[in-house]
């Protein structure tokens, strides 16, 4: 089962994420998602709706792209997570800086819900510089949605446990992950949204999950800069989904 880390660039700071980054990648993070920061993340969850609101102060492109240049040179993928309303009055130079900066792909959260008229004439441009749209979806995505996302990519697909990030409900994980299954077919597909206890990983694991997507979970440890805590944390996730 791979595993994706998500982190808001420049969140706690420019120096503390790339240390955060750099011990994911020595503890086996398959897949890095690294979010741009912006005023109206709306559909994360508070604690990530949080450090969009500090990394606004805190971000700079010099820092990311020395960031991903060492990603790369590891070759581990990392993954641009933007919201469209954020760039949407010039998404060909958003798209050229993503591609430039070394990012494997993209994803847009907001794209299909709010924008889904434009949607495939983006995922064709996203497409066109070279990177892979990672269809972002969730249980509430009509199965119409997800089919048509489907048909037109052909990378992985994120699919959202919960209708955003950090909120706790009621969920049977089961019934989730036969319907992403059967919408999906055999398409990778990373669970995400709520992801943060043992038990939660092993029923995903044993029901045949490609991967997982955790980012909720690791906030506080990037607040109080707790390299210890998230490495014991990342230790804990590996030894149930290994």
């Amino acid at each position: 089962m791979n595993l994706t880390l998500y982190f808001t660039m420049g969140y706690p700071d420019n120096e503390s994420l790339a240390m955060f980054v750099r011990k994911g990648r020595d503890l086996g993070a398959e897949r890095i998602e690294l979010g741009f920061p912006c005023s109206d993340p709306r559909y994360d969850g508070p604690a990530i709706k949080n450090t969009h609101r500090s990394a606004l102060l805190s971000y700079s492109d010099s820092s990311a792209r020395e960031m991903l240049r060492d990603l790369s040179r590891d070759g581990l993928s990392a993954y641009a997570l933007a919201y469209f309303s954020s760039i949407s009055g010039d998404p060909g130079s958003f798209l050229a800086k993503v591609r430039d900066f070394g990012f494997s792909g993209l994803m847009l959260p907001d794209l299909i819900t709010d924008y889904f008229h434009d949607a495939e004439r983006i995922i064709r441009n996203v497409e066109g510089e070279g990177l892979e749209f990672i269809p972002f979806v969730s249980q509430a995505t009509p199965d119409s949605v997800v089919r048509k996302l489907s048909a037109l990519t052909e990378s992985w697909i994120y699919y959202g446990l919960l209708p955003s990030t950090g909120v706790s409900l009621p969920t049977s994980m089961e019934s989730i992950y036969l319907r992403a299954r059967e919408l999906l077919g055999g398409r990778e597909i990373c669970f995400g949204f709520g992801i943060r206890t043992p038990s939660q990983i092993r029923e995903l694991r044993i029901l045949g999950a490609d991967g997982i997507a955790i980012g909720s979970a690791l906030v506080d440890y990037l607040e109080h800069r707790d390299i210890p805590g998230f490495t014991s944390f990342l230790e804990g996730v590996n030894a149930v989904r290994n």
